[in-house]
């Protein structure tokens, strides 16, 4: 006689082919390295009876009475062990340090500081504002019909990231005075499963496949954000280890963040910025 799944048991696999687990990975790991973690995070969007959903978000601040300077991380969560992602590459769109930090996707302040931040050689050493010779343009999940996973993803995390930082416009402030949050975001995608890179390899004069763990996308694509939006796929096997630089990286940020915010404060203080 054959033993019965049990309802529980049915429930736990059908679960795990819908790619919770992946999520409850992703924010145990990133809690591990210190952030502040929230799943399934809604923002509001376009339609305020429509939602969007963050899967994970993963907040690093720094906060006082006067102010508030936040490092985002937006996550969207792929479960895809049946089918691998490939990420196609290409010299082409490289992309310079000094750009990858002004470009980075954030709300009023937070994209002013970084703007005038965009030439300070500490920011271009850390991996956070790293341009890889290859970067990425676009991308599939491979073997798979209909919808394209990749660009939809990539959209998607993108524009959940952008209805975040709206958010922080909604406290009204007087003309002249300096906003309050100073916040910043990176997208990220984390596919439970394999990811290889595509490219175009001059010398052999063929497309070569290689496996990669982590993949840098400067995605033009972005309907939400006019400028290259950055966003890092990870496999979820290499996100510890992906964190582990990260949690370093956004130390030193927050604290370039508030020494440039403190500089524009002094300057809105001493009506420096008036003409």
């Amino acid at each position: 006689m054959q033993s019965q799944t049990s309802l529980p048991d049915k429930i736990l696999e059908w679960l795990n082919k819908q790619g919770y687990p992946t999520e409850f990975q992703v924010a145990n790991i990133c809690d591990r390295h210190g952030f502040r973690v929230f799943q399934g995070y809604h923002v509001s969007s376009e339609s305020p009876d429509v939602p969007r959903e963050i899967d994970v978000l993963a907040q690093a601040d720094d906060i006082t009475d006067d102010y508030l300077i936040r490092v985002c991380h937006i996550i969207e969560c792929k479960w895809s062990k049946d089918k691998p992602w490939v990420v196609l590459t290409s010299r082409h769109g490289h992309l310079a340090r000094p750009a990858c930090v002004a470009q980075t996707i954030g709300n009023l302040l937070g994209s002013t500081l970084l703007y005038r931040m965009a030439q300070d050689p500490d920011l271009h050493k850390l991996d956070l504002f790293s341009t890889p010779d290859h970067p990425g343009f676009s991308g599939r999940q491979v073997f798979s019909q209909g919808n394209d996973l990749f660009y939809s993803a990539m959209q998607s995390v993108v524009d959940v990231s952008m209805l975040d930082m709206a958010w922080y416009y909604k406290p009204p402030r007087r003309v002249g005075t300096l906003p309050r949050n100073a916040v910043i975001a990176f997208p990220m995608i984390v596919v439970d499963g394999q990811i290889f890179e595509a490219f175009f390899d001059e010398a052999s004069q063929n497309m070569r496949v290689e496996p990669r763990q982590r993949v840098r996308v400067h995605w033009r694509g972005a309907r939400s954000w006019r400028l290259h939006a950055t966003i890092d796929v990870v496999s979820l096997d290499h996100l510890d280890d992906f964190l582990k630089t990260r949690a370093q990286d956004v130390t030193i940020v927050l604290d370039k963040l508030k020494t440039k915010r403190n500089e524009l404060a002094r300057c809105f203080d001493e009506k420096l910025l008036l003409s």
